[in-house]
């Protein structure tokens, strides 16, 4: 095989993965019924005030063959506390409480300033607000697609920030149809894919603070 054909193939190998790694959206809602939906997933959210959940995390990397798999649990307490633990392969957490955030793996932590680190404690706040859909109602942010199917909606976050359209091209949230989040599938700006699939939450529960603890 030629070197040209070598590359096509591997192009075409890698194209079929990241498409076999991408949901189907369904169709296209707007007018009223956008309208309708979004206000719907707002009233849900309002009475969300904390979550628990596991989730299984999976990177699609164009350059490689297969996908990385990580797994842990998130607690978020409203309105800007949010505990994002990873367990497998290997042990580490992001701690967004207010302004402050911080990051800690099995041998170090390091509290950061979410002002002086902007994009990535927006990036936090919008998974966090994404998984009980507060955030699609007034984002100024993002351009808010809604898409339907049978038995789910998916609400489609494009950035309209430069900063971070540095950080990713689309969020694309899947609701159950009790308008909470069951995956969400972010598309880096070079088109790489990192699908997050919840399970076991659980709503409403007394979350004990050291969780969110950042000293």
């Amino acid at each position: 095989m030629s070197k040209i054909k070598y590359i096509v193939a591997v192009m075409l190998v890698f194209s079929t993965f990241l498409l076999q790694a991408q949901r189907q959206k369904g169709y296209a809602v707007t007018g009223t019924d956008k309208t309708e939906i979004i206000s719907m997933i707002s009233e849900k959210s309002a009475s969300v005030t904390s979550m628990q959940c596991s989730f299984k995390q999976e990177k699609f990397v164009s350059v490689l063959a297969e996908s990385s798999v990580s797994e842990g649990v998130m607690y978020y307490q409203y309105p800007d506390r949010l505990h994002w633990e990873y367990n497998s392969p290997k042990y580490s957490a992001f701690i967004l409480n207010g302004d402050a955030m911080c990051y800690e793996s099995d041998n170090s932590r390091k509290k950061m300033d979410a002002a002086r680190n902007k994009s990535m404690s927006e990036m936090i706040k919008l998974i966090a607000s994404s998984l009980n859909g507060s955030g699609f109602s007034g984002n100024e942010n993002f351009r808010v697609d809604v898409f339907k199917n049978e038995s789910s909606y998916c609400v489609v976050l494009s950035p309209l920030k430069k900063n971070m359209r540095n950080f990713m091209s689309e969020m694309a949230v899947f609701l159950n149809q009790n308008y909470l989040a069951e995956s969400i599938e972010m598309t880096d700006a070079n088109g790489d894919i990192t699908v997050i699939t919840i399970s076991t939450c659980k709503v409403n529960i007394d979350i004990p603070s050291e969780v969110f603890n950042i000293e």
